[in-house]
């Protein structure tokens, strides 16, 4: 669980439907990750949530959802 910041270069106004209009550049950014390690193995499952918290307009926002591998060699 996570409480941070995201900056970004992407729209901040709605200029097409197939872009996020995030309202602002620096945004809230809220991770949340779930996961197993073994000695040599790790799995995960991670959601992320990024947007302004209604400070702007302008806040479709951006969910990722996901699932994370890692070994180390």
């Amino acid at each position: 669980v996570g409480l941070g910041a995201a900056l970004h270069n992407g729209e901040t106004e709605l200029v097409s439907n197939d872009r996020k209009a995030l309202g602002a550049r620096l945004l809230f950014h809220i991770p949340l990750e779930l996961g197993y390690q073994w000695p040599r193995h790790s799995l995960s499952l991670y959601f992320s949530h990024i947007s302004n918290g209604y400070t702007q307009d302008a806040n479709e926002g951006l969910d990722t959802l996901g699932l994370r591998l890692g070994w180390r060699y």
